[in-house]
């Protein structure tokens, strides 16, 4: 077992970012929507398909499942969980609503779905498993493991939406991707384990992708409930990581 360290955390997200972009430049990625699923698969599928198999090699070797899958040290005050969820639940379904359901094939459905999933399992083993247990390794603290894992996670997402949107909106959605990072972060710590930010990662990415392909429409209210989630994130990560100082220094002092 290679010891978890922040060096090599590092070098294996630099190599995952470094494929995912190669790959995109490869199929040549444009500006259209994966509306059909030959751009399904082309667009999402693949690049996540390998990137996320590179992953679990790479993990695998080092032996850090353990530590990636589950939290040592749940966060408190853990009653914050169930409102965080239920807030991102919330903002889930109205996406789901305004999806044109009748318009998406089972199978461009069924890529588009296993594409979300890919990209949460990915996005999440590299940011906030294979980074966060590097850092952890590396002694940082977690007021350092939080904006450390939480930048990484909104640049390696960058790339991709570069070639998608014009650069106002890739900085404004590197703010959102921030907050929504700083989220799923919470979720890691206040439920244990990596599964529950895998699925919501997963439902986050899937209804909106499926609304654009089914040409389907946002509902009102969806920005209000997902700017909810954001600013509650932000909170939140805050009064937990007063807690995480507060435990530590309790646990110092009954050492001494």
């Amino acid at each position: 077992m290679t010891p978890p360290n922040w060096k090599t955390a590092l070098g294996i997200y630099c190599a995952y970012a470094g494929l995912i972009l190669s790959i995109r430049l490869a199929i040549d990625l444009d500006n259209g929507k994966p509306a059909d699923v030959g751009m399904a698969y082309d667009q999402i599928v693949l690049p996540q398909l390998i990137g996320a198999l590179f992953l679990a090699s790479a993990v695998t070797q080092l032996v850090w499942w353990a530590p990636i899958l589950t939290e040592r040290r749940r966060g408190h005050p853990r009653w914050m969980l169930p409102i965080l969820l239920a807030l991102m639940i919330a903002a889930m379904l109205l996406n789901a609503i305004g999806v044109q359901w009748s318009a998406l094939a089972p199978l461009h459905l069924g890529l588009l779905a296993f594409a979300a999933l890919l990209m949460g399992v990915s996005e999440e083993v590299l940011t906030r498993g294979v980074i966060i247990v590097g850092l952890r390794g590396s002694r940082l603290a977690e007021t350092w493991v939080w904006p450390i894992s939480t930048l990484l996670f909104v640049l390696v997402q960058l790339p991709t939406r570069a070639f998608v949107y014009e650069m106002r909106s890739v900085l404004v959605q590197a703010v959102v991707a921030f907050m929504m990072g700083t989220g799923l972060y919470l979720v890691r710590r206040l439920n244990g384990g990596l599964i529950a930010p895998i699925l919501v990662h997963a439902g986050w990415d899937l209804f909106p992708v499926a609304q654009a392909a089914s040409g389907g429409n946002r509902l009102p209210g969806t920005t209000v409930l997902q700017n909810m989630v954001y600013g509650v994130s932000m909170g939140m990560v805050a009064i937990v990581l007063v807690q995480d100082h507060r435990t530590r220094r309790d646990r110092l002092s009954r050492r001494s």
